[in-house]
């Protein structure tokens, strides 16, 4: 079989899509969630410094009285402070995951991903997943976002140390803005840098599932025959076509009023009575081969054929077979219709003055055999014009030789 050195075909891509094998990133839904987070920490920090403090007063203000009313009064402080704060930021969260992925991935609905396989049991095929490059990236990975974040912590905590040793000396408010701040620090940090992981992972997934998917030359071909058919049945199947459409096209052009040429890459047949169309119809149209195979047609057949380049390319381009011509190209085409008619009436001028002189031909041929058979006539009935009639024997002498002979017997 051949190297796989081509790029995955359309198809491929889609045939994979709908078995789960897409090029996803799990850090752009984190970094997404982490990003939320801190926008709803930062907008509502003082309604959370307020609640904490409650929780914090309400638990020391539990410890003198008895167990159940103790537990009753936390569990409406927590109650509270859900539904306040942690349902907007849940609801916050799954609405910003969602979109997160659907928008890297697109809307996707893969059954043939979640159906069970041995596959995905065997020992030997996780073996060879624990020990690919992929496995050995997302170690990486996870070991550089851990020593990132350690850092980060250990370079705010050193900065921050003098203050953290005051901080029993001012208060729960002031713990709690301090702690606060620093926290945001950290968490802006973090989302930085899970942005860039976002981006590097996604590439590397693209460029994997790429290298996954590349075909041979022979797989192509083998697409292209399976989604397209053969080269040849396809060819012969486009001629069959042409075949059967060719008596239409040729009945069209025949019936055209007038055709538009430019002068042979575009040709366009339009069709106009008055009274039976509103408007001026395009039933024919073609470029290159299609409308010299027109135009030839149409001179066959004795269709007016004018040459207009700007009209021919926007009648092409605007409309469809079976459209009326667009109010824009009003005037020019009923320029084209008018140069049309006055062809034709010049046409139908000539052929009458032909037809007459024709008859007036005929007429004088008659006439010219009418006397020339009379005269042939007449010397069939008297070809010598000095011999006597017949019938008269007066000058001839045998007659009267015969007859003075025929006397004495």
């Amino acid at each position: 079989m051949s190297e796989k050195t081509e790029k995955p075909t359309p198809k491929k891509v889609r045939d994979a899509r709908e078995q789960g094998q897409i090029a996803k990133s799990m850090e752009v839904a984190t970094g997404v969630q982490l990003a939320m987070l801190l926008g709803y920490f930062w907008w509502r920090a003082e309604d959370m410094i307020d609640a904490f403090q409650i929780m914090i007063e309400v638990s020391i203000a539990s410890l003198t009285l008895p167990l159940r009313v103790a537990m009753d009064q936390i569990m409406d402080a927590t109650i509270g402070l859900a539904l306040n704060l942690l349902a907007p930021m849940a609801l916050m969260l799954l609405l910003g995951t969602v979109t997160a992925i659907v928008t890297h991935i697109g809307p996707l609905f893969a059954p043939k991903f979640i159906q069970p396989k041995g596959e995905r049991i065997s020992p030997l095929k996780n073996a060879k997943q624990l020990f690919s490059m992929r496995s050995l990236f997302e170690f990486g990975k996870s070991l550089l976002k851990v020593s990132i974040l350690a850092i980060t912590f250990y370079l705010l905590l050193k900065q921050h140390l003098n203050a953290f040793q005051f901080l029993p000396l001012c208060g729960i408010e002031c713990g709690l803005r301090v702690t606060g701040v620093v926290i945001g620090i950290l968490w802006g940090i973090l989302v930085l840098f899970y942005v860039l992981f976002a981006i590097a992972d996604l590439a590397y997934q693209k460029r994997s599932l790429t290298k996954q998917l590349m075909m041979s030359r022979d797989e192509i071909i083998k697409e292209y025959k399976n989604t397209e058919g053969d080269p040849h049945v396809r060819h012969k199947r486009k001629e069959l076509h042409r075949e059967l459409q060719s008596g239409s096209m040729n009945a069209n052009v025949r019936r055209s009023t007038a055709v538009v040429r430019n002068p042979t890459h575009v040709a366009v047949c339009l069709y106009f009575v008055a009274g039976e169309t509103p408007l001026p119809q395009v039933i024919e149209k073609g470029t290159d081969a299609r409308a010299r195979q027109l135009i030839a047609i149409a001179e066959e057949a004795g269709v007016p054929i004018v040459e207009a380049v700007y009209l021919a390319r926007r009648l092409n381009a605007t409309t469809e077979i079976g459209d009326f011509i667009p109010a824009e190209l009003f005037e020019p085409v009923a320029e084209v219709l008018h140069l049309v008619s006055e062809i034709g009436a010049d046409r139908s001028a000539d052929d009458e003055e032909d037809i007459a002189d024709e008859e007036d031909g005929e007429e004088e041929a008659e006439e010219a055999a009418g006397e020339a058979g009379d005269e042939r006539t007449e010397e069939e009935q008297n070809p010598d014009p000095e011999a006597p009639p017949p019938g008269d024997r007066s000058s001839d002498p045998d007659a009267g030789v015969g007859r003075s002979r025929a006397g004495p017997a």
